[in-house]
């Protein structure tokens, strides 16, 4: 009665997009054994909302052994872009009992929600080479080099890379990330990635995700 678009929203009340807000989803939690008592985690996190972003979110996660027992537990925040699906990646988590089960938790009542319709600059991965490094010790590295281009026309700073490892059945079997610190318009930048152990590597199976916040904090 108002001139509302519908019920108690939209003209001089709430704006209906947060009238209809869907909660953040975990398509899948997956883990790996860097090293002994070492473990990365990375979970795919979707937002359906299409013109609503989440500019802040919180998340936990929990790794257990076989019986149940909590081992390790961890807290974070992150972000996404309206309609955008990511990648959440921690590394190096400690156990000291071999971990069974991972969790990822996000508290959807704690999202801060934005209306910003921008999407995550296009950065390209190109020039991937694996290789297995045998150190004098006989222990194995195993390395991967690629690069990061930039042919937007803006420069952007803090951007995480993150980079998902597949064997040939899709299965995950290595994860990492880094920060580069500064990409400017025009040029690429080179990145290595290790883990310990040597495993082989297809460069076509590898999933690259360079993100940007764009979105105020």
């Amino acid at each position: 009665n108002q001139g509302e678009e519908e019920t108690d929203c939209g003209g001089p009340c709430l704006n209906c997009l947060f009238k209809h807000i869907q909660d953040i989803l975990v398509s899948f939690v997956k883990f790996a054994e860097v090293s002994s008592e070492i473990y990365d985690v990375v979970a795919e996190v979707k937002i359906s909302n299409a013109k609503l972003a989440a500019e802040e979110f919180f998340y936990e996660i929990i790794l257990r052994d076989a019986q149940g027992v909590i081992m390790q537990k961890i807290g974070g925040k992150s972000y996404l872009y309206a309609g955008e699906t990511a990648h959440i990646i921690e590394a190096g988590l400690s156990s000291k009992r071999k971990i069974a089960s991972a969790e990822f938790l996000i508290n959807n009542q704690k999202v801060k929600w934005v209306q910003r319709e921008i999407k995550q600059p296009t950065l390209l991965a190109g020039e991937k080479t694996a290789e297995i490094i045998r150190r004098a010790d006989k222990t194995a590295v195993t390395q991967l080099k690629l690069k990061i281009f930039n042919s937007t026309l803006a420069d952007y700073r803090n951007i995480e890379v993150g980079v998902i490892v597949f064997d040939s059945s899709k299965n995950i079997i290595a994860m990492n990330k880094t920060i580069v610190d500064l990409l400017d318009s025009g040029n690429s930048i080179p990145l290595t990635f290790s883990w310990p152990g040597g495993f082989k590597i297809n460069t076509a199976n590898i999933l690259v995700e360079p993100r940007v916040r764009l979105i105020a904090n």
